[in-house]
């Protein structure tokens, strides 16, 4: 299970508790970040999808990461 938690105005914690997605949904979550369309309907992930799908993930989690700091969250 993962929690994921957010501040909130007033110092009420808003927390969520989500499972963790199973190892073929976080692959095919990161490889359609990285472009990848299955249009052969094969599930086969190439590994430059999910490189690329790594990098705009980490990219995102860096932006957010930014915008906390700046106060923005």
């Amino acid at each position: 299970m993962a929690t994921l938690r957010r501040p909130v105005r007033g110092g009420h914690d808003r927390s969520l508790t989500l499972p963790a997605p199973a190892r073929p949904d976080r692959s095919l979550t990161l490889a359609a970040l990285g472009g990848w369309k299955d249009t052969k309907r094969t599930g086969r992930v190439g590994w430059e999808a999910l490189w690329r799908g790594w990098d705009r993930l980490q990219e995102r989690v860096t932006g957010y990461r930014v915008a906390l700091a700046a106060g923005a969250g």
